[in-house]
C-alpha cells in the first residue's frame, strides 16, 4: 500500500533499508554466494550469522559452485561465437577479439573432449585442464571478461536476432510459376487442416548457451581444492547429448574460509 501512495517499488526500498536494520533474514542462496551478496549490499563485517536447518548449507553450496554443460549446449555456443566474432571482427578490438578466440577455443575442445570419451570418468580441475591441453589460457581473466564486459546479456541478443532472421528465412517463398503457386496453395490447405486437426504447443524459448558455458567457467575457477569433473552419460542417450559436471565436494570449514563468511563475520 506504501509502496503505491509513494509511487515506488518496495523490493528495491528494502534493499536499500538493509544497512540499517539489525536483523536481516536471508535464504541460504544470497548468504553463500560472494556475488550476489555484494548485488544486494549484503556486509557480513561485525555481524552475528546465525544459520538455520545447518544440515542443508553443504548440498547448498554444492549446488551454487556446481555447473552442468552438455554437448548440445556446447555445439550452439560455438556456433553463436563463431557467428558473433564473423559479425563483429572489424568492429572488435584486438583485446576483445583475444577473448573471443579463447571463449571460440575452449568450447571446441570441450567438445571434443565429450564427443571422445567413451564411458563416465572423475578427475581433478588440474587433470581436465590437461586433458584439454589449456593449460596456457588464464581461466580467471577469461571468466573477469566475460563479468565486466557483460557479455551474457550482449551474446543473448546476438542470439535473439540470429533466431529472428532464421525464421524470416523459413518463412521467405520463392517466386514461383502459375501451376508452382496453385500447387502451393493446395499444400497450405492441408497443412492448415492438419494443424486444426493436431494442435501444437506453442515452441518454449531457448536461453542463450553462453549462460551455461560462463556458469561453467566460472565453476572451473573455483578456489575449492576438492571440485571435481564429471562426464556424465545417460543409458538411453549414451553418445547422443552427454554432459560435462564441475561438482564442489569442498567440506564446511573449507567453504567457510573460501567464502570469507567465517572471515568478515563476528560469530557464526
Amino acid at each position: 500500500m506504501q509502496g503505491k501512495i509513494q509511487q515506488g517499488c518496495p523490493y528495491f526500498a528494502t534493499r536499500k533499508a538493509v544497512p540499517q536494520c539489525q536483523l536481516v533474514l536471508l535464504p541460504y542462496q544470497v548468504l553463500l554466494h560472494d556475488g550476489t551478496r555484494q548485488a544486494w549490499g549484503i556486509d557480513l563485517k561485525d555481524n552475528v550469522v546465525i544459520l538455520d536447518e545447518a544440515h542443508n548449507v553443504l548440498s547448498t553450496i554444492s549446488s551454487l559452485y556446481s555447473a552442468e554443460i552438455s554437448t548440445k549446449s556446447l555445439i550452439l555456443a560455438l556456433r553463436l561465437i563463431r557467428e558473433y566474432i564473423e559479425t563483429y571482427k572489424l568492429r572488435l578490438k584486438a583485446k576483445n577479439l583475444l577473448y573471443m578466440k579463447q571463449l571460440e577455443s575452449l568450447s571446441n575442445k570441450m567438445l571434443l573432449f565429450l564427443n571422445g570419451q567413451s564411458k563416465e570418468e572423475v578427475m581433478t580441475m588440474a587433470q581436465f585442464a590437461r586433458h584439454l591441453n589449456i593449460l596456457e589460457m588464464n581461466l580467471f581473466k577469461l571468466a573477469t571478461y566475460v563479468e565486466k564486459t557483460d557479455l551474457c546479456k550482449k551474446f543473448h541478443g546476438f542470439y535473439l536476432r540470429m533466431q529472428r532472421n532464421e525464421v524470416k528465412k523459413e518463412n521467405e517463398k520463392p517466386k514461383l510459376t502459375g501451376i508452382q503457386k496453385l500447387m502451393a496453395k493446395k499444400e497450405e490447405v492441408n497443412e492448415k487442416e492438419e494443424e486444426k486437426e493436431e494442435e501444437r504447443p506453442p515452441p518454449r524459448p531457448v536461453p542463450s548457451p553462453l549462460f551455461s558455458l560462463k556458469s561453467f567457467i566460472d565453476a572451473l575457477t573455483n578456489k575449492c581444492e576438492d571440485g571435481r569433473i564429471v562426464v556424465e552419460r545417460s543409458p538411453t542417450e549414451a553418445n547422443k547429448n552427454p554432459q560435462l559436471k564441475a561438482q564442489s565436494y569442498c567440506n564446511f570449514y573449507t567453504n567457510f574460509t573460501q567464502l570469507r563468511i567465517s572471515d568478515n563475520a563476528r560469530a557464526v
